[in-house]
C-alpha cells in the first residue's frame, strides 16, 4: 500500500542523476527502468548491473563503491508523493548476470501510465545512510502503445527484440520481413549506437508500410562511459529484461534474437503463430527453449548471377547445413510474459519449467558469421592487395638502400639511435653490471663501434678511466654520440675517429689499457673480423683487456627454427642492419689463441627486442 508522505511540483527541476546513471551514493549503477501489470503485480522496476560487474564496467578512475540492492533500504516515491517499498533481485549464471529493483505502482502512478497515457517521474530514495534524506536517482517511465492485433480471436501477439544490433542495418528489413511472414507482429530494435542514420531510414520505411511494426529502443551509455563486461553483446542480459518489461504487457509470447537467427516452422505449420496455438495455447508454461542449428554457405566470390541478386534474401543462399561441425548452438527462449515472474537467465524460470519442443516442427536457423562469410572474398582480395602494395613498397625502399651507400648510413644511424634504449634495464644491466663494470674497465680506454655512445651510461662516472676513444665510421652516426654524451659532465677526454678499426693508424701502439667492443662484428665482412683482432691487438698495451660482447648465429642442431629463420631474412637483416648478418663469431675468437695471451668466452642470452637475436657470446682476451 502505498503511503502519502511528500510531493514534488511537477515542474521542479533537481540534481538528482537520471537514469541510465550512477546513483548518487555510487551504490547503484541503472541502465533503465519500465513498468509492468502482468509482471509482479502492477510495478515499476529498476534494470542495474550486477552490483560485482560495477566497477569492472565503469571507467578505471571511478572510485566508488557498489552494493547489492538487498544490502539497501530502499523507497519510490512518485509526484503526488506517494512512497513504495523497493524489493530486489539479483541473478547470476555464469557471465550472464543481472539485478532487479521493483516498486509496487499507487494508483496515482498507475493511472498517469494507463489511465492518461503520460510519462510518469518516480525517484529512488535510500534510507540506508541515516544522515541522508533526498533522493539517489530519478526516471521518466512512460509505457509503449499497443500494436494492433487483426480482429482474429486467435491471433496472439508475438514479439521480437533484437540486441545488441551487432550485425547492422542492411540485415534488419530482411529479418523482419521474414518473421512478420510467420507470425511475428512487434519487433523491437535496442540500438546500441549513437547516431544510427541508416538505422533510422530502415526503420521508417518499415513504418510506413506497417503501422507501428517496430520500436527502437536506444541503448547506448557512451555518456556513462560503460564498457560492458563481454564486449560483442553490449549489456545484452539488461536488454532482455528491459524487453520483457517493457512490452510483456501486450505480449502473449516474446524472444531476443540476433539478426542472423531465424526461427523457422516447419511442417505442417506454416507460422510460429500456429505451431504455439496447437501445441501451447492453454497451458501454464513459462517459456519453450529453441536450439540453434548452424548454417553456411559458399563465399561471395563463388555466387552465380541469380545468387548474387540483392533482392533475394540472404538466407536463400545458406543452404548448407553444419551437421558434424556443430552438434548444438545457442539456446534462445520464447518467454511467455503473464507467467514469467523472475528469469534467472534462460536457464530456469522461477516457480515454471521449461519445455524443448520438437525439431520436427519449429527451427532456430543460425546463419553462422553471415556478415563475415558474405564478404570474405571482397576481404581476402583487399588484404592481399594491401599486403602486396606494402611489399612493392618494401622491396623498392630496400633496393634503394642496397644501391645507395649513404642513404643505407643514414637510415642505419637513425635506426640504431632508436634502438639505443639507455632506459631497458636488461639490456643496460647486461652492460654495465657484466661487461663494463668499473672494476674490468680502466686507463686509457678504446672502443671500437662507439655508435650512439650507448655505453657511456656505464663509463662517464668510472674514475679508472683517464681517456677515451671511439672508433665509428659511420659518421652520420656521430652526431646522436655527441648528443647523447652531453648530459654528463665526464672529467676525461673524449675523441671520436671516424676510421676504420682495421687501420687504426691514428692510435699509437701499445697505449690502450681496455679495448671494448659490443655488437660490432656481424657487419664486417670476411675477412675484416680478424684483422679488427690483429690491429687492436696491437694497440693494446700488454697485459691490456679486450672486452667484446657480440650476438652470433643460432645453433642449427638445438635451433633449427631460429637458425633457418635467421638464413631467411640474412639478406633483408644485411641491407637495414648495414651489412649484419648472422655468423658463428667465437671462429675469430678461436683464431686468436696463438695471438692473444688469453681468450676467453661463454655463450649467453641477449635481451634482444628481436625474437630472432637471443644468442650471443659475451668475453675477453687479453694481451
Amino acid at each position: 500500500m502505498a503511503t502519502i508522505v511528500a510531493a514534488w511540483p511537477e515542474t521542479a527541476e533537481d540534481n538528482v542523476p537520471t537514469v541510465p546513471c550512477l546513483s548518487a551514493d555510487g551504490h547503484l549503477l541503472v541502465l533503465s527502468a519500465g513498468a509492468s501489470r502482468v509482471r509482479y503485480g502492477v510495478s515499476v522496476t529498476f534494470i542495474m548491473v550486477y552490483p560485482t560487474d560495477v566497477k569492472r564496467v565503469l571507467p578505471k578512475e571511478n572510485s566508488i563503491q557498489p552494493l547489492s540492492s538487498n544490502l539497501l533500504s530502499l523507497w519510490c516515491v512518485f509526484d503526488d508523493g506517494s512512497v513504495t517499498s523497493a524489493y530486489s533481485y539479483d541473478s547470476s549464471y555464469g557471465n550472464d548476470r543481472v539485478s532487479l529493483l521493483d516498486c509496487s505502482l499507487s494508483p496515482f502512478a498507475s493511472d498517469q501510465l494507463w489511465r492518461y497515457n503520460r510519462t510518469l517521474r518516480v525517484y529512488l530514495a535510500s534510507t540506508t545512510d541515516k544522515d541522508r534524506n533526498v533522493p539517489i536517482l530519478k526516471a521518466f517511465i512512460t509505457v509503449p502503445i499497443l500494436s494492433l492485433i487483426p480482429p482474429n480471436s486467435s491471433q496472439e501477439l508475438l514479439t521480437l527484440c533484437t540486441s545488441p544490433l551487432h550485425n547492422g542495418a542492411e540485415y534488419l528489413t530482411q529479418w523482419i520481413e521474414f518473421h512478420r511472414l510467420v507470425g511475428f507482429r512487434k519487433f523491437v530494435v535496442y540500438n546500441t549506437t549513437d547516431n544510427h542514420q541508416r538505422l533510422s531510414s530502415v526503420v521508417n520505411t518499415i513504418n510506413r508500410k506497417y503501422s507501428n511494426l517496430v520500436d527502437v529502443v536506444q541503448w547506448n551509455f557512451s555518456s556513462l562511459g560503460l564498457t560492458d563486461i563481454l564486449s560483442a553483446r553490449y549489456f545484452q542480459t539488461e536488454a532482455l529484461h528491459d524487453c520483457l518489461i517493457r512490452y510483456g504487457d501486450q505480449s502473449e509470447w516474446l524472444g531476443m534474437f540476433y539478426l542472423d537467427e531465424y526461427i523457422v516452422p516447419l511442417d505442417p505449420y506454416q507460422t510460429v503463430l500456429d505451431y504455439l496455438h496447437d501445441n501451447f495455447r492453454r497451458r501454464i508454461i513459462g517459456s519453450i527453449n529453441l536450439w540453434s542449428q548452424f548454417f553456411c554457405t559458399k563465399e561471395a566470390d563463388r555466387y552465380t548471377r541469380e545468387e548474387n541478386d540483392t533482392n533475394r534474401l540472404v538466407i536463400d543462399r545458406f543452404i548448407l547445413r553444419t551437421r558434424d561441425r556443430y552438434k548444438k548452438g545457442r539456446e534462445k527462449y520464447l518467454y511467455r510474459p503473464r507467467f514469467v515472474q523472475y528469469l534467472s537467465i534462460h536457464h530456469q524460470i522461477v516457480g515454471l519449467s521449461k519445455e524443448e519442443p520438437s525439431q520436427n516442427h519449429i527451427l532456430l536457423a543460425h546463419y553462422a558469421s553471415m556478415n563475415r562469410l558474405r564478404n570474405m572474398g571482397r576481404i581476402l582480395r583487399f588484404l592481399f592487395g594491401t599486403l602486396s602494395f606494402i611489399i612493392a613498397l618494401i622491396a623498392i625502399g630496400l633496393g634503394y638502400l642496397k644501391l645507395d651507400n649513404v642513404y643505407r648510413q643514414k637510415f642505419f644511424a637513425s635506426f640504431l639511435n632508436k634502438l639505443s634504449d639507455p632506459n631497458n634495464s636488461a639490456i643496460m644491466n647486461l652492460r654495465c653490471n657484466e661487461l663494463l663494470k668499473h672494476s674490468n674497465v680502466k686507463g686509457h680506454v678504446l672502443e671500437i663501434g662507439a655508435g650512439t655512445g650507448i655505453n657511456f651510461p656505464c663509463l662517464y662516472n668510472n674514475t679508472r678511466i683517464k681517456s677515451y676513444i671511439g672508433i665509428e665510421p659511420n659518421i652520420h652516426i656521430h652526431p646522436y654520440f655527441y648528443n647523447f654524451i652531453k648530459q654528463w659532465d665526464i672529467p676525461y677526454k673524449v675523441r671520436l675517429l671516424n676510421n676504420s678499426a682495421t687501420d687504426m693508424h691514428e692510435v699509437e701502439s701499445n697505449s690502450i689499457d681496455t679495448v671494448i667492443m659490443t655488437l660490432v662484428l656481424c657487419s664486417v665482412p670476411d675477412p675484416l673480423p680478424e684483422k679488427i683482432l690483429l690491429e687492436a691487438h696491437r694497440i693494446l698495451k700488454p697485459g691490456g683487456h679486450f672486452i667484446f660482447f657480440e650476438h652470433v648465429v643460432a645453433n642449427p642442431k638445438t635451433n633449427p627454427f631460429i637458425y633457418g629463420f635467421q638464413k631467411t631474412i640474412e639478406p633483408f637483416w644485411a641491407i637495414i642492419g648495414d651489412g649484419c648478418q648472422f655468423k658463428p663469431i667465437t671462429n675469430y675468437f678461436d683464431a686468436m689463441k696463438n695471438v692473444y695471451s688469453k681468450v676467453k668466452y661463454k655463450h649467453t642470452d641477449w635481451p634482444s627486442p628481436f625474437f630472432f637475436v637471443k644468442d650471443a657470446v659475451k668475453g675477453k682476451l687479453i694481451k
